[in-house]
C-alpha cells in the first residue's frame, strides 16, 4: 500500500485526498500574510505596505503597463515622465513577470490594488512552488508543506516586504528547480523546455534573479544528478533537450534584455567596486541576531553593534534560528535516509554556498561594508608594488584599494564574485547581498 493510501476498518483502501496538501500550500500562506499586513487587505485599493519608497515606483510601473497596453505604446519608454525628454525604462527593473500578472487587476480596479494583489499572491505562489519542488524531491507531503510555508515567511522576504516587488516574487525560483526535478526523473523534453521557460521568467522578474539562477542552476544539477550531466555530454537526445530549454529561455529574455544591453553599450552603467562592497555582506551577518526580534531584539541592540547594521533592508540575510533548528531536526530524524538522499542534501547545500559566497561580494568586507585588510610584511608589499600587483588591484578593485595598499593598510581578500562583476548586466548590480536569497 502506498503512502498516499490508508485502510478503513473493513480493510478497503481509502485514497487520501492529495488536493488537501496542495490547497494547504496555496491557502495558509496568503491567509497568514493578510493578517501580517493588516489592514492592507481591507483597504487594498488605497494603501500599500511600507514607507514611501520603491513600493510607489512599482505601483507606477503597474500603472504605466496599463497605459501602454491600452494605448498600444512601448512599455520600455514613457514619453510623459520627465517631459519632454521622456524616461527610458531600462534604467530600472521593469519586473515584467510580475507586473503582467498585475495587469488584469489593474484594468479592473487600478494599480494600487493590482500591486497589493501581486504582493500578497507572492506568499501563496512561493509557498506552493516550493511545496511542488520539495515534494518532487522527497515524495513527502508534510516536509514539502513545511518547506513551502517557511519559504514564504523567511526573513529575507519579510525584509523586502515594504517595497521590493521583484525580491518578494520569489516563486519563479522554486518553480525552476521543480522543472529541473521533473526533467531529472522523466527525461521528457517538455520539462527541459519548462526549465528554460522558468529561467526566462526569473529574468523577467529581476536581473538579480537571473544571475542567481545562472550561477546556482549548474551547481544544483552537478550535485543533484551527475548522471544527467554525463548523459548530456554523451547523448544527442539529452543535448537536444538542453538546446530546447536554452531556446525557450532566450526567446523570453532577449526582447527584454536588448534595451538594457543597448543602454549599457551607449553609457557606462558599471557599478564601482566601492558601491558593490557597500552592498556586500560580512560572513558574521549570516549568524547575527536581529534587533527587531520580540524576544532577544533589545539584548542584540545593546550588546551587538553589528546587529544594528544588519537591520537595514538589504542586510537582513540571516535565515533564522527557527528555520536552522527545523532543518537540523529534519536531518536528525531522517539520518537513516541520509545516504540515500545525500545528493539532495549536497545540492541544497551547494545552492546555499552560492548564496553565501555571492552575497559576500568581490572582496571580504566587515559589517560596515568596508574591506577587511590583511596585514603583510613591508617586503611583501614592496614586491607587490614592483611586480605591478598593486596597480592591477587598483584597476580591478578601484583606486581606494590601491591607495590603501600603498598606505600600508595591507591587502584585500578577493572572492569569486570579483571574476563576475564586470560582465554585462552583472556590472550594473549594486546590492549583491541579495544573493542571500539562496540561504
Amino acid at each position: 500500500m502506498s503512502s498516499s493510501q490508508i485502510r478503513s476498518a473493513g480493510g478497503a483502501p481509502i485514497v487520501r485526498q492529495a488536493w488537501v496538501w496542495h490547497a494547504a500550500a496555496l491557502v495558509i500562506a496568503p491567509a497568514l500574510a493578510c493578517l501580517q499586513t493588516w489592514p492592507i487587505v481591507a483597504e487594498i485599493t488605497t494603501r500599500v505596505p511600507g514607507w514611501p519608497g520603491d513600493n510607489l515606483e512599482y505601483v507606477w510601473l503597474v500603472h504605466w503597463l496599463k497605459q501602454a497596453a491600452t494605448a498600444g505604446a512601448s512599455y520600455f519608454f514613457d514619453p510623459h515622465s520627465y517631459y519632454p525628454l521622456g524616461y527610458d525604462m531600462s534604467a530600472i527593473e521593469t519586473t515584467l513577470a510580475n507586473t503582467v500578472l498585475a495587469l488584469p487587476v489593474a484594468l479592473l480596479t487600478g494599480p494600487v490594488a493590482a500591486y497589493n494583489v501581486v504582493l500578497l499572491a507572492s506568499f501563496a505562489l512561493t509557498s506552493y512552488a516550493t511545496f511542488l519542488w520539495i515534494r518532487a524531491m522527497t515524495s513527502n507531503n508534510v516536509v514539502a508543506l513545511a518547506f513551502g510555508l517557511a519559504s514564504a515567511f523567511f526573513p529575507y522576504r519579510l525584509a523586502h516586504l515594504p517595497g521590493h516587488l521583484p525580491q518578494m516574487a520569489t516563486q519563479w525560483i522554486p518553480l525552476c528547480f521543480y522543472a529541473v526535478e521533473r526533467y531529472i526523473r522523466t527525461r521528457q523534453t517538455r520539462w527541459a523546455v519548462g526549465v528554460g521557460v522558468m529561467v526566462g521568467l526569473n529574468a523577467l522578474s529581476s536581473w538579480y534573479t537571473l544571475v542567481f539562477i545562472a550561477l546556482g542552476l549548474p551547481v544544483y544539477v552537478l550535485l543533484r544528478a551527475p548522471g544527467l550531466v554525463r548523459q548530456i555530454v554523451r547523448t544527442s537526445a539529452a543535448r537536444r533537450d538542453v538546446t530546447a530549454g536554452v531556446v525557450a529561455a532566450i526567446a523570453l529574455i532577449a526582447p527584454v534584455a536588448m534595451p538594457y544591453l543597448r543602454a549599457q553599450s551607449s553609457e557606462d552603467r558599471t557599478r564601482s567596486v566601492a558601491e558593490i562592497m557597500h552592498g556586500s555582506i560580512s560572513l558574521l551577518e549570516f549568524f547575527t541576531l536581529s534587533t527587531r526580534h520580540p524576544v532577544w531584539g533589545e539584548w542584540a541592540a545593546t550588546y551587538l553593534p553589528i546587529a544594528q547594521q544588519q537591520n537595514i533592508v538589504e542586510r537582513v540575510v540571516m535565515p533564522g534560528y527557527l528555520m536552522l533548528a527545523i532543518a537540523g531536526a529534519g536531518l536528525a530524524i531522517s539520518r537513516s535516509h541520509l545516504r540515500r538522499r545525500r545528493r539532495m542534501i549536497w545540492a541544497l547545500c551547494g545552492l546555499a554556498g552560492v548564496g553565501v559566497i555571492g552575497a559576500m561580494g568581490p572582496v571580504l568586507v566587515d559589517h560596515t561594508g568596508k574591506p577587511v585588510w590583511v596585514a603583510v610584511p613591508d617586503s611583501v608589499m614592496s614586491w607587490l608594488e614592483q611586480t605591478g600587483v598593486v596597480e592591477v588591484a587598483g584597476q580591478w578593485f578601484g583606486p581606494e584599494v590601491a591607495a590603501g595598499m600603498r598606505a600600508g593598510q595591507g591587502v584585500v581578500a578577493p572572492l569569486p564574485y570579483a571574476l563576475l562583476h564586470r560582465l554585462p548586466i552583472i556590472s550594473s548590480m549594486r546590492a549583491v547581498g541579495r544573493f542571500a536569497i539562496w540561504c
